[in-house]
């Protein structure tokens, strides 16, 4: 058995609960679910995710922030994981 839980699936789904996507409320819980399903959380939603973002920031600013640069951080470099 892992330490906490009896697996590792059920220990990491209880850490996430706690953790959402930015602005969302939406609990990462939901992607960590088995392998393929989090593999696509990373490699789709996290994207397009970022780039709702920024396009949100873009349209908050009336058009004074660069979308391309604000997608970069977003994706790369999140600097508001705990807003």
């Amino acid at each position: 058995p892992h330490y906490r839980k009896d697996s590792f699936k059920e220990d990491i789904v209880d850490n996430f609960a706690n953790v959402a996507i930015p602005g969302t409320g939406i609990p990462l819980s939901l992607f960590v679910w088995n392998r393929p399903l989090a593999f696509g959380f990373v490699c789709a939603a996290s994207p397009v995710v970022s780039a709702i973002a920024a396009l949100h920031l873009w349209v908050k600013t009336r058009g004074k922030s660069s979308i391309s640069e604000e997608y970069a951080i977003r994706l790369l470099a999140p600097d508001d994981w705990f807003s």
